[in-house]
């Protein structure tokens, strides 16, 4: 309730007069509603110190787990560790890969299946469901042991199909288990499965409800070849649980059994330690039990037993009087009209004695039962978890004898007591004490002493306040980084917090190295969760095309021509060039902010046709790839005198784009170069007639379907080759008689000689006016052709006198 701007604090005590004298358990304190609650679990899950409950459900096919807030008491349900498993019958948690956290083994009768699930960093979050066996008909309880001596944790299973026991070797040690090994199977019923030492031999051995018997582990590697007997009252075994009952330091057997008439929780003792055990003395008559669990529930050093009977029963405890086996009256913890279906024990809100944990199919519930609650405080948290805009909390007693109460509270410098508040005297009444306080301490506790009119005795009782606040924190803007760089996301809020991020990371802190929207929920029980979103985008470098490559015929040079783009973050461009082993030479770069276009001052267009890349460099260092620029090639032209009226024009086709058609140009002696012709895209040679006596010279240029823009002020259409050779028309001048060529055609050996001539020089074209052959001399000549393409070429001799050309054909 609201009582204005204070928090008030409201604590409940319960006396009756024989409580000072007896042990105590609380009323139920209900960890999670759960259809089909069939087995139950405490372990420290996420590595807190603090004893968490693991659960699974038949009926909703789940496998999940609860966390203990700060050991208190107080639970919070996490997220699932498997939400498909089918017909989930028992749960335990144990190291199965060796990395000193806790993973959880699962049985599950509707799948068939015995199966693990990592606990992949120690802190409760899980990797999917890894199939230990995917056969075992009926699967319905599991456990674990180190059943072969190789310091690593196997898994023994019941299945209730054949009633077989069998077990399963981890072989690695890290989780990668062996086929199934048989111990047992025709089994009347399968509870259960429990293991110890009950030969002393240094190895594991297994008991399994409904047996009389217990298995040995024969040669301590997991041969399971005997079995030894355990007398019970009945006709089957319900439940068993190895312990030592008489403090003689080896393992006796507490068992359930059941028939019409022999009912009866019993232990046996195993005489000697050898395994060989004792008829069994009768703990309490004509009863059943559907679970049993022997621990030391009053502190006295010797081992009690928790039972929770079949049927409509109840759940109740029978003390080991003398730490021998001698045991007292019933104590009940609390009567059901529905059974539980397993129990188990830790202490979980730490105040050093063992609570009490139940699962309840028919009652569909996990819940639990505080020890000794009148050191806390009975049927409320004894940690009251309040939002700084929560306010209501009282303190109240209601005394039903004469008792005396001082209020103490503990700011961290140990406790006092309340400043004007003097100690309160109440008989058989019901009093609200409302204490009033301003100061808001993140981890204030109060604490109540009660003085009894039994004896004088004092019990107190402590609950701690922690206040919780809405998170404040901010991811900050929406951001852009750098392909390959990083961003660390913190939300830093402090202690007592939990979180959830967008891509199920429940860390403060998340590495960002993919673009996405993220968003994180923050949230501190019992306050309002916070939420915030950031979107985080990368830039990558932008991979720039090439528009053209051309010869700038005025100073014989290749232009490499581009069009920027804008915004994409690139700093500089950077120019390759192919080179002869077919690699890619970088040659140079551009600033983004100059020209894009840029001179090659190396390569000579008169030589050949170059090949041209081009890529980006973003203002992070990264470039783009090169495989991802198209090539561009200039068009190299080249040609010869056919006779004394004809040239033959060749060229490499431009690569890079796919021209409409080619144009010739051409220019008489020094003068202007003129457009005489055009051919199609798929030619590259042409032949020009003529009648000019001229010294001639020609260029090709090819033309883009639209303009290569740089910077709206210059543009470039056209690629032009380079500028051919003139041509002289004084061809053929020397006499056929000066000279003969044989055999021709030729496939061999081609042989020139010559009469009277003084040769300079000879070279061979292929008609497309590639040079295949070239050498200079003044005598006879002899040419391999043996190894040239069968095809036709063109033989030109160059002499003082002039030149003279022939037609060769090699077959």
């Amino acid at each position: 309730m609201l009582t204005g701007m204070k928090p008030i604090l409201i604590l409940v005590l319960l006396f009756a007069s024989n409580l000072a004298f007896a042990q105590i358990f609380s009323s139920k304190r209900v960890v999670l509603n759960l259809n089909g609650a069939n087995s139950v679990f405490a372990a420290d899950i996420d590595g807190d110190g603090y004893q968490d409950i693991l659960y699974a459900s038949d009926e909703e096919n789940l496998v999940g787990w609860s966390k203990n807030l700060n050991g208190t008491g107080s639970f919070q349900e996490m997220p699932l560790i498997s939400g498909s498993t089918m017909g989930a019958f028992d749960v335990i948690a144990c190291d199965i890969d060796g990395d000193l956290d806790m993973d959880v083994v699962s049985a599950s009768s509707d799948d068939n299946k015995i199966a693990w699930y990592e606990n992949i960093d120690g802190t409760g979050i899980f990797g999917p469901q890894q199939i230990i066996s995917g056969s075992l008909t009926g699967a319905k309880s599991v456990c674990s042991s180190d059943l072969d001596g190789d310091n690593d944790l196997d898994i023994i299973a019941g299945a209730s199909s054949g009633g077989r026991l069998v077990w399963f070797e981890n072989l690695d040690g890290e989780g990668t288990f062996g086929l199934e090994n048989q111990i047992d199977d025709g089994m009347l019923f399968v509870g259960q499965i429990k293991t110890a030492d009950f030969d002393g031999d240094g190895d594991n051995d297994i008991v399994i409800p409904s047996v009389f018997t217990w298995h040995e582990n024969s040669d301590g590697y997991g041969a399971f070849d005997y079995q030894h007997p355990i007398t019970l009252t009945g006709d089957f075994s319900t439940s068993y649980f190895p312990a030592d009952i008489d403090g003689d330091y080896d393992i006796d057997v507490v068992s359930s059994s059941s028939s019409i008439s022999g009912a009866a929780i019993s232990w046996n003792p195993n005489i000697g330690g050898i395994g060989q055990f004792c008829n069994n003395n009768i703990i309490v008559p004509m009863v059943s039990a559907t679970s049993i669990y022997v621990c030391d529930l009053d502190n006295d050093s010797d081992n009690d037993v928790l039972v929770a009977t079949t049927g409509i029963g109840c759940l109740f405890w029978v003390e080991n009087l003398d730490g021998l086996g001698t045991f007292g009256d019933t104590s009940v913890i609390e009567t059901f009209s529905k059974y539980i279906t397993e129990i188990t024990v830790a202490d979980l809100n730490n105040d050093g004695d063992l609570d009490i944990i139940c699962a309840g199919d028919n009652n569909d519930k996990v819940y639990w039962h505080e020890n000794n609650p009148l050191a806390n405080i009975p049927n409320q948290p004894f940690n009251e978890h309040k939002c700084l805009d929560d306010y209501g909390l009282q303190f109240e007693l209601n005394a039903e004898d004469y008792v005396s109460m001082q209020w103490q509270m503990d700011d961290g410098s140990g406790f006092t007591d309340i400043p004007n508040e003097p100690p309160f005297n109440f008989v058989n009444t019901e009093v609200i004490c409302i204490y009033d306080y301003v100061n808001n301490y993140a981890n204030i506790k109060f604490r109540c002493i009660v003085y009894g009119h039994f004896s004088d005795s004092i019990i107190s009782d402590t609950v701690q306040m922690i206040l919780h606040e809405v998170a404040e924190f901010d991811l900050g803007n929406d951001t852009v980084l750098c392909d390959g760089q990083e961003l660390v996301l913190t939300v830093d809020v402090g202690p007592l917090y939990y979180f959830h991020w967008s891509n199920d990371t429940y860390a403060n802190t998340i590495s960002v190295t993919e673009p996405g929207i993220y968003h994180v929920t923050v949230s501190s029980y019992p306050c309002p969760a916070a939420k915030d979103t950031i979107q985080i985008d990368f830039l990558f470098p932008y991979s720039e095309q090439i528009c053209m490559v051309t010869v700038d015929t005025s100073v014989n040079r290749n232009l490499i021509i581009w069009e920027k783009t804008e915004n994409v973050n690139t700093d500089y461009y950077k120019i390759y060039r192919l080179n002869g082993s077919a690699e890619y030479d970088s040659i140079g770069f551009v600033d983004f902010e100059s020209l894009s276009v840029f001179e090659d001052s190396f390569a000579d267009p008169l030589v050949q046709s170059w090949t041209y890349k081009i890529t980006t460099v973003d203002t992070c260092g990264n470039e783009s790839k090169l495989d991802d620029c198209v090539p561009h090639s200039t068009i190299y032209l080249n040609g010869y005198p056919l006779d004394y009226n004809t040239n033959v024009l060749s060229w490499s086709g431009y690569e890079g784009f796919i021209p409409a058609d080619y144009r010739i140009l051409r220019a008489v002696e020094n003068g202007n170069f003129n457009e005489i012709d055009f051919v199609d895209s798929g030619t590259n040679d042409y032949f020009d007639y003529h009648y000019l006596e001229d010294s001639l010279s020609y260029i090709v240029y090819a033309s883009r379907e639209n303009f290569c823009e740089l910077s709206g002020e210059f543009f470039y259409h056209q690629s032009f080759s380079n500028r051919s050779f003139d041509f002289s028309t004084d061809n053929n001048s020397i006499n056929k008689e000066n000279y003969r060529i044989w055999p021709n055609p030729s496939k061999d050996i081609l042989n020139v000689t010559f009469d009277g001539v003084n040769v300079c020089k000879i070279e061979v074209f292929s008609l497309d006016g590639q040079l295949r052959y070239q050498s200079e001399f003044s005598k006879s000549r002899k040419i391999n052709v043996s190894e040239w393409e069968d095809n036709q070429y063109i033989i030109r001799i160059i002499s003082k006198k002039g030149v003279y050309i022939e037609k060769l054909i090699v077959y």
